[in-house]
């Protein structure tokens, strides 16, 4: 599995990376580049890996020397020599000049790929990427199809607009509203999502997450340990809830497939399903402001 900092290097020295491309085969295509031989005098390139040393400070590791060195080569060119991993060593320091932030206030990031952020504060990212966000960090405001990858350590995005999307969400990270498209994968750790709007889409959330309203055909796949959404609207669909969570309104033909752990629901909307609802739980139907029916569900026998 490739992993940061991945690159492709030449028989020539020249080195081949992009900030943001991890993958050794997507640099490859980028660059319409291929080997179809496995004679080691005859290879082009190889594909070259320097990681960090450990997960502790990740890129942030200032130390070259105690980062891991690897030829991700079945066959390793005959050509390559110590002058070729220099040459790859030179490729990454240029990498983390370009995208470490580390320890600073930026009013804005915009058009950057593969950024690493550390103890700093982003009041706007647009049309960004960023890999990692460790130590409290905080991006103000995401816009343009911007990406944070992970989340660590109490770091925190306050808005996401335009279809911006955070992928992983570890350690009490928070983002405080979402709007426009934008999309969470997941969610761990106390993470919070206090709304989202249009379509927004958080897939798994764990450890008391909690997200206080969602609209527009919003999307929880997976919710555990005692997590919360309030509100529901236009067609919004959780497709299970574990450990007490609770959802406690839901409008619009919303659909509930598995409820377990005294979870309850309180539904606003005709056409309503639940698959299973766990012992104890309470589903309360309302049509419009008259209560056509309460039902407390019990486990099949």
């Amino acid at each position: 599995m490739c992993e940061f900092f991945s690159c492709i290097v030449m028989k020539n020295k020249k080195v081949i990376w992009e900030a943001g491309l991890n993958a050794h085969h997507e640099i490859l295509e980028k660059y319409k580049i291929n080997d179809n031989t496995h004679d080691q005098s005859a290879l082009k390139f190889a594909r070259v890996e320097i990681i960090p040393p450990s997960a502790l400070d990740g890129a942030f590791e200032k130390d070259l020397k105690k980062w891991n060195f690897s030829v991700d080569e079945k066959t390793v060119p005959e050509w390559f020599s110590p002058a070729h991993k220099v040459a790859a060593f030179s490729a990454l320091k240029e990498c983390l000049s370009e995208c470490l932030i580390d320890g600073v206030e930026l009013d804005e990031v915009s058009g950057k790929k593969g950024l690493f952020v550390r103890n700093s504060t982003i009041k706007k990212l647009i049309n960004s990427t960023v890999q990692e966000m460790w130590n409290n960090s905080i991006v103000q405001e995401m816009r343009s199809n911007s990406i944070v990858q992970k989340m660590r350590d109490n770091s925190i995005v306050r808005k996401m607009l335009d279809t911006s999307i955070v992928q992983d969400m570890l350690g009490d990270s928070t983002v405080h509203k979402m709007l426009d498209n934008s999309t969470v994968h997941q969610m761990r750790g106390y993470s919070t999502v206090h709304e989202m709007w249009n379509y927004s889409t958080v897939r798994k959330m764990w450890n008391y997450s909690t997200v206080r309203k969602m609209w527009g055909d919003s999307t929880v796949q997976e919710m555990r340990d005692n997590s919360i959404v309030q509100e529901m609207r236009d067609n919004s669909i959780v497709q299970e809830l574990l450990d007490a969570s609770t959802v406690q309104k839901m409008w619009d033909i919303s659909t509930v497939q598995e409820m377990l752990d005294n979870s309850t629901v309180c539904v606003y909307s005709k056409g309503v399903t639940y698959k299973i609802v766990s012992p104890m739980a309470v589903a309360v139907c309302r049509f419009s402001k008259t209560v056509v029916c309460e039902t407390l569900f019990k486990r099949d026998a």
